[in-house]
């Protein structure tokens, strides 16, 4: 019985570890391959990085194998473990606490419904068509199972005339073979349906230059009694910022490059700020968005990462994606790497700071395409 025991508790340990092994090389590809511009090399890299990297362990043991190497055996019931095997199952073992302690972490911050915010999940998978591309491992690939999310967010002190504005927010469409203008169209249309007084789009429309003219012909007909406001991300910076501004204007959306424009609905003047100096590194003080106005205050963010010194210009709601919500998420671990400077706190949901709120999206598309128990989503929100 003994013997048993220290079998199965032997094993759980090794699981993690091979789990903590696999996330520590994960994490630190992740962080590399997001910084890089997107090419063919690039996405070469990067598959080969992940393969390495997620294979870790059944490479070890495998090596281990060819060279003859014990990685454990059993002597009178107990693990005898090699100096080799024990600083690997060390450095997983490290690796599975850091990244759970900071789960547990985050959850215990964040556990419950944010106050002051409800949100409505609403099933809107896009219908594959017989001349679609087929998706990768369509069995399991969640790369078209849309869903809307509609989120009510309570303001305090917010304008009467201002209560019950609707923001569609639409993000990280990545147009392109297996996101297709189709699907992307069908995503646009779920939040046209809700008619919302503005819409948000929070950048990252292509991966490559050759679907630019798709793209934007897609996006041509959005259209808000507001405006259309919207920011690049870092995929449309690598692709080529200035064109795609350029696009983003011809297609009649308001383009908030470190900048902020007023909006009126009955009467009532709000703010929509946008941010793009993580991207275009031009350094550009937050005083655009100004701190001691009481009014409502929208800010548009590409990525998550720019919410803790957002937070301090004290703006209502922050849009934001990026992360697709990491994409991969694993049953009672969730996203295994999320593109972010802050791991995986960001990844999706709601976030406060202070009367600050962010929201980050999963976004409609995805790269590389290929989404597991992570759908893709639009969201409305309503201010009450």
């Amino acid at each position: 019985m003994e013997t048993l025991i220290v079998e199965s508790l032997f094993g759980v340990a090794v699981a993690a570890t091979c789990l903590g092994a696999f996330l520590l090389p994960l994490a630190a590809v992740s962080q590399g391959c997001s910084r890089m511009p997107d090419s063919v090399a690039k996405a070469g890299l990067e598959t080969g990085l992940y393969t390495v990297a997620g294979l870790g362990p059944l490479v070890v043991v495998w090596l281990a194998w060819v060279w003859g190497l014990r990685l454990f055996e059993w002597e009178g019931g107990r693990p005898v473990i090699p100096w080799a095997t024990f600083w690997y199952l060390l450095a997983g073992q490290v690796s599975f606490v850091l990244h759970t302690a900071a789960d547990l972490w985050r959850w215990m911050r964040n556990a419950g419904q944010v106050e002051g915010v409800e949100t409505v999940r609403e099933a809107r998978p896009y219908v594959s068509r017989p001349d679609d591309p087929r998706p990768l491992l369509p069995r399991w690939n969640g790369i078209h199972r849309l869903d809307r999310i509609r989120v009510r967010v309570r303001i305090p002190g917010l304008d009467p005339r201002l209560v019950g504005l609707k923001i569609g927010h639409l993000t990280d469409f990545h147009l392109g073979k297996q996101c297709h203008a189709r699907y992307v169209r069908h995503a646009v249309d779920r939040v046209l349906e809700t008619s919302p007084d503005l819409i948000a789009v929070t950048g990252d429309f292509v991966n490559f230059a050759k679907y630019l003219d798709e793209c934007f012909e897609t996006l041509a007909e959005i259209q808000a009694p507001l405006g259309v406001f919207a920011v690049r991300g870092n995929h449309d910076y690598w692709v080529g910022a200035e064109e795609i501004g350029r696009r983003i204007e011809s297609a009649g959306m308001i383009l908030l490059e470190d900048r902020t424009v007023e909006a009126e609905r009955r009467g009532a003047r709000f703010l929509v700020s946008g941010i793009e100096s993580r991207w275009n590194r031009a350094g550009v003080p937050l005083d655009y968005i100004p701190a001691e106005d009481t009014r409502l205050k929208v800010v548009l963010s590409h990525t998550p990462d720019e919410f803790p010194r957002l937070a301090e210009r004290e703006p209502h709601l922050v849009l934001s994606g990026h992360t697709h919500g990491g994409q991969l998420r694993l049953p009672l671990f969730g996203p295994v790497v999320t593109p972010s400077d802050y791991g995986r706190r960001y990844a999706a949901g709601v976030f406060r700071k202070g009367p600050s709120l962010l929201y980050v999206s999963r976004g409609i598309g995805c790269y590389p395409p290929l989404r597991l128990l992570c759908d893709p989503e639009v969201t409305v929100f309503e201010l009450i």
